[in-house]
């Protein structure tokens, strides 16, 4: 089985809502994704929580993925990146927190 096949076959098992397949899918993809939001964040906790979301938005819509249009590792990246940059912007909304004597 090729890795389009692979991959089809795990999105249509995570539609079909089989959370194994989102774990072999977090198994396969989780450290590309965490890469990418590390590298736009700078920071592990933000990063892990990135990559949470963007396995969350797949159990959620897996049906998005158009394998015409993109590689399913290619999807995972581009909402990686977006989730990272929409977690990016709104923590520089939030105003500071000012550290207040004891």
């Amino acid at each position: 089985m090729t890795n389009y096949e692979e991959d089809t076959a795990l999105i249509q098992r995570v539609a079909q809502g089989d959370q194994s397949a989102l774990s072999a899918l977090y198994a396969q993809y989780g450290r590309l994704i965490y890469n990418l939001a590390w590298h736009i964040l700078k920071n592990d906790a933000s990063a892990e929580e990135v990559t949470q979301d963007v396995f969350l938005q797949v159990w959620k819509t897996p049906k998005r993925w158009d394998a015409e249009r993109a590689r399913l590792s290619t999807w995972l990246l581009s909402i990686a990146r977006y989730t990272a940059i929409d977690y990016l912007r709104r923590e520089q909304r939030r105003p500071p927190v000012a550290a207040s004597p004891l």
